[in-house]
């Protein structure tokens, strides 16, 4: 009986040894961490020289000391699609009758835009940003001065008659 109960006792220890190394074992968890960076590249072009131009840089000279010149009836700026700046003039007769406008570029020396009764032109800013250009008949020219030349009753009364 001593032997039983030594196996008992023998037993009951290594079955508490493997107990306790259980109770001491721990579990470890392992957490990944994965981080994205998103990078975003922005570009911003420089303006080109051609789309700083404005109604009064560079100087375009209006021609208004000629006999038969009228006011342009506008002058509007805008933007071509290549980002240069353009000028669009209008000149308009306004006498009764349809009368052809024109408009003169360089006192006639690069050419003109004729209209009944409104002539309307677009020139365009160069790419030096130093002038402006007008392109007709696949040319193109940089212009100083332009003139409106269009019928008036001011400029010519016998276009009026009773006024």
């Amino acid at each position: 009986m001593k032997i039983s109960l030594k196996i008992l006792i023998f037993l009951c220890f290594i079955d508490f040894l493997y107990i306790d190394a259980c109770l001491r074992t721990q579990t470890t968890t392992t957490t990944t961490t994965t981080t994205t960076t998103t990078t975003t590249t922005t570009t911003t072009t420089a303006p080109t020289a051609c789309g700083q131009c404005t109604l009064t840089n560079p100087p375009l000279t209006i021609d208004t000391a000629s006999t038969g010149t009228t006011a342009f009836a506008s002058d509007v700026l805008g933007t071509n699609a290549q980002g240069c700046a353009t000028r669009t003039l209008t000149c308009t007769s306004t006498a009764p009758g349809g009368f052809q406008a024109t408009i003169s570029f360089d006192m006639d020396t690069h050419g003109t835009a004729l209209g009944t009764p409104t002539a309307t032109a677009t020139i365009v800013c160069n790419a030096a940003g130093n002038g402006w250009d007008f392109t007709a008949n696949g040319a193109t020219v940089q212009i100083m001065a332009v003139g409106c030349f269009g019928v008036t009753c001011a400029n010519t009364p016998s276009a009026c008659p009773g006024k």
